[in-house]
């Protein structure tokens, strides 16, 4: 039976195997179990860390025991989940009476960078708390919307110094709208970080390399307009995803030695940018590429094959046969330069297509009838972005239709009225889906609304993660979102 102080009594508890008191089951007030009262302290505690913090803090309401559970659980502080007034010192108010209530550990904790605009010293003085001992993940970013009279100034504030004091457990970092001086950069040591993003950011060329020389486990890095370095030099055994996007000051991408690097991807990147990757021998991933009317990197160069501005590839020893993933994004919608690309790239299985425009043809079959029978085509997937279904989409598509022998998947995604039975039915006898060249293809067109602006959908330090990069899975779809045709 229950107190009224809401405690639990029974029969004597027994002793769990990590030494933690657990009480037996109680009955719960519905008449059934209380199954989860019997839970370790120590899985009970993990589950709290978990909950969002609002919710997790609420838990100290059910009795004295989860009131300790809560004071002792890994401490996750998320303020983009509070629900408050858009008010600066309501938030401040908030995070400090939790800190000041917690004992720690801390697992994560997020606040908005407008804060450290506006008081650096209330940021400090929590990146110091006894709450945030051991903590593993840390996010400043712009991500609270409510705060309308908070907005971001120059000059940026530095980075707080109190950032150095994770050193042994930082799992996890975003650092945003900020200036990373070289005297802390050099102190900026983090042993067990695996994701890295730094955005809208200040930082020297020899801070930016002392910082990354400074995580020796780093597997995913995302620079994002970055301001104060010409050359970005990447040397890492352990990095598996770099994702760029640089302001036109940048002059250089250099991969020196990434033996494990598997993603390299261009967010936004300017006409004037020259990449090179001398060592990547894993790299799967590329993209998006850009053609002349986008813009894009003025040449990328992969060993000895060399992509210029516009798309044209040449090189002396052309074959990369790693690759597996491209994003291209056109502003005239070309198989030519597609077709192109298979002959450099001929272990491709995704292919990403974006275009604005599809003034070209793109009529195939006189001039690549013979050549799509010898070409030893891999491609499984292929996703065309922005389809409205003009005669010049329809051509692009039916080559990869009518001679990808391996494919599975085709997708159509676009806006408007694409995923209407009536267009659907159209476009099945313009694409001569009887005709294509794998039986077990499947094709789907997709009502997209998905709020990402580019092809790519690494926007934040856990999108590292992704296998690839390019696939939408925030699932923003209108409803009628896949109709597969047999």
């Amino acid at each position: 039976m229950r107190s009224s102080e809401g405690e639990i009594h029974g029969p004597p508890a027994e002793t769990g195997a990590a030494g933690r008191v657990s009480p037996p089951p109680a009955p719960a007030t519905g008449g059934g179990v209380d199954y989860i009262s019997s839970l370790p302290d120590e899985l009970l505690g993990e589950i709290i860390s978990l909950l969002p913090t609002m919710e997790a803090g609420r838990t100290q309401t059910l009795d004295r025991r989860w009131g300790q559970l809560w004071r002792s659980a890994p401490l996750n502080v998320d303020l983009d989940q509070f629900h408050i007034p858009a008010d600066a010192d309501a938030l401040c108010s908030a995070v400090s009476r939790i800190l000041s209530a917690h004992e720690g550990p801390g697992r994560r904790f997020r606040v908005p960078v407008q804060l450290l605009h506006y008081r650096p010293g209330t940021i400090d003085g929590w990146l110091q708390s006894p709450a945030l001992s051991n903590l593993e993940e840390l996010d400043l970013r712009q991500f609270i919307q409510g705060l309308e009279m908070m907005v971001i100034e120059l000059p940026l504030p530095e980075l707080p110094l109190g950032v150095c004091r994770f050193y042994r457990t930082l799992r996890v970092a975003t650092f945003s709208h900020c200036d990373i001086p070289d005297a802390l950069a050099d102190g900026l040591q983090f042993p067990l970080l695996n994701k890295l993003a730094i955005s809208y950011a200040t930082i020297s060329e020899p801070a930016l390399h002392m910082l990354l020389a400074g995580c020796p486990a780093l597997e995913g890095l995302l620079l994002a307009l970055c301001f104060g370095f010409l050359t970005i030099r990447i040397n890492s055994e352990t990095l598996r995803t770099f994702a760029l996007s640089c302001p036109p000051h940048t002059a250089a991408l250099v991969v020196e030695q990434a033996p494990l690097l598997e993603r390299l991807v261009f967010l936004r990147v300017h006409p004037d940018l020259n990449v090179t990757v001398i060592a990547a021998p894993k790299l799967e991933t590329l993209g998006y590429l850009y053609d002349a009317g986008h813009g894009g990197a003025a040449r990328i160069e992969l060993g000895s094959t060399v992509i210029q501005q516009g798309l044209h590839v040449t090189g002396i020893m052309p074959v990369v046969s790693s690759i597996k993933i491209l994003a291209m994004d056109f502003d005239e919608l070309s198989l030519d330069t597609v077709v192109n690309f298979l002959k450099y790239f001929p272990c491709l299985e995704k292919l990403y297509v974006q275009a604005c425009h599809s003034r070209d043809s793109n009529l195939w079959r006189r001039k690549y009838g013979k050549l799509a029978r010898s070409l030893d085509m891999r491609l499984k997937k292929v996703v065309f972005l922005n389809y409205k279904g003009t005669q010049s989409q329809v051509n692009f598509a039916t080559f990869f239709i009518m001679n990808a022998r391996m494919l599975e998947v085709m997708g159509f995604e676009g806006r408007g009225s694409i995923a209407s039975q009536w267009f659907i039915s159209r476009q099945q006898s313009l694409l001569q889906l009887d005709q294509r060249a794998s039986r077990g293809a499947q094709f789907y067109f997709t009502t997209s609304i998905c709020s990402s602006p580019h092809l790519s959908h690494i926007k934040h330090a856990h999108d590292l993660s992704k296998i690839d990069p390019f696939e939408c899975t925030c699932g923003e779809y209108e409803d009628a979102i896949r109709i597969p045709i047999e």
